[in-house]
């Protein structure tokens, strides 16, 4: 089994974490399925304004695909919002 460069996951955590109105990256995970990427995020954004979170989730698999571009194969985005 082939391991994920650790520095394609510390760019994927700096991109996402860089991203307007993410407050943080709880968790992210790449791992290889077959000869693609798969990679989760768990961020942590700020509800207000309502559109937020949304905006949140699609600036970070945004910022997943520039950093793994040529061999993500899919993504996935949960969000956490801040009380």
């Amino acid at each position: 089994m082939d391991a994920v460069d650790p520095d394609l996951v510390d760019q994927a955590t700096a991109a996402i974490g860089g991203v307007q109105g993410i407050q943080a990256v709880r968790d992210l995970r790449i791992r290889w399925i077959g000869h693609t990427l798969r990679a989760e995020a768990d961020i942590k954004v700020d509800p207000t304004p309502p559109e937020a979170p949304a905006r949140g989730c699609w600036n970070a698999l945004r910022s997943l695909a520039a950093v793994s571009a040529a061999d993500l194969g899919t993504s996935a985005v949960s969000i956490t919002e801040i009380p």
